[in-house]
């Protein structure tokens, strides 16, 4: 592993985050024999999920588990270098980067490979945040299994709630729409009548925990 912090030193690629996406960059580039530096914090989207699925030969795992196991992977390599740190601010052009880091020296890089996913914004209704991950989900294919033979409410009055009862109709025959007093278009509602799926108009109070679901 690199351990140069000089100022003068040049990585030939800076990746911003250290999830899983970073993570492969990062052995990827170790490969091939780029001098690389990963920056990443202790935060990650899938903070409050305990298991994770669909993900090949980690179904059911928890997410850290999988982190820890490509850092491993990543650090392997002699020209892989990671930094606990956060970017506050990138400028420079191609060829010259500078990466300004909190509490550190500023990182130089020929390249800079953003990795450092995306942040989910949740609807302000009490108990959605408390429960995310859980018993309130975003994805059918990371968490629909876990959720089949159970009613299932999907929350929200876009286009995508037809396709979203549509898609968990296998999992399972009690779907309720929540509009959550917004309105339906008539092709959604049509569909969802021919689905079989309940629409309930009247704003979500809260969403809380009863018995296993």
């Amino acid at each position: 592993m690199i351990n140069s912090t000089s100022e003068n030193h040049v990585y030939d690629v800076a990746v911003i985050g250290a999830g899983s996406a970073g993570l492969q960059a990062a052995q990827t580039l170790g490969r091939m024999h780029q001098s690389t530096i990963v920056l990443g914090t202790d935060r990650y989207r899938n903070d409050p999920t305990g298991h994770m699925h669909n993900f090949l030969g980690h179904d059911g795992a928890p997410p850290a588990e999988l982190r820890v196991a490509a850092r491993k992977d990543a650090e392997a390599y002699a020209d892989v270098r990671f930094l606990e740190a956060e970017v506050t601010r990138v400028s420079g052009e191609l060829g010259a980067f500078v990466l300004e880091i909190a509490g550190e020296v500023d990182v130089r890089a020929r390249r800079v490979l953003l990795a450092s996913g995306v942040r989910d914004t949740l609807p302000g209704i009490p108990g959605i945040a408390e429960n995310f991950g859980d018993l309130v989900a975003h994805c059918p294919f990371c968490h629909g299994h876990e959720y089949a033979g159970t009613p299932i409410g999907i929350l929200g009055a876009g286009p995508h709630a037809g396709a979203m009862a549509s898609m968990l109709q296998p999992l399972s025959a009690d779907r309720v729409v929540l509009t959550h007093g917004e309105t339906l278009d008539d092709a959604t509602l049509a569909l969802l009548d021919r689905l079989g799926a309940t629409v309930v108009t009247a704003p979500v109070a809260a969403v809380r925990r009863e018995g296993t679901g």
